[in-house]
C-alpha cells in the first residue's frame, strides 16, 4: 500500500497564506485483506476486511 500527500504555500498578502493539498490513498489499489477469520472450517482464513480501493483528496486552507 502506497500513500503520497502533497502541499503547496502562496503568500496572498502580507497576512494571508493560501495552502493547496493533495492526499492520493493506496496508490496500488491493493485489495489485501486487513483481517481474516482463524475458525476452522470452510470459513478459514475467509477476509472479513479489506483495504479501500484508491482515493483521492484535494482542497485548500485560507489562513489570516
Amino acid at each position: 500500500m502506497l500513500d503520497l500527500k502533497t502541499e503547496r504555500a502562496f503568500n496572498l498578502g502580507s497576512h494571508v497564506r493560501l495552502r493547496g493539498f493533495l492526499d492520493l490513498f493506496n496508490i496500488t489499489n491493493s485489495h489485501a485483506s486487513e483481517t481474516r477469520t482463524i475458525t476452522t472450517g470452510t470459513s478459514f482464513l475467509r477476509p472479513t476486511a479489506v483495504l479501500a480501493p484508491f482515493t483521492a483528496r484535494f482542497g485548500a486552507r485560507l489562513s489570516f
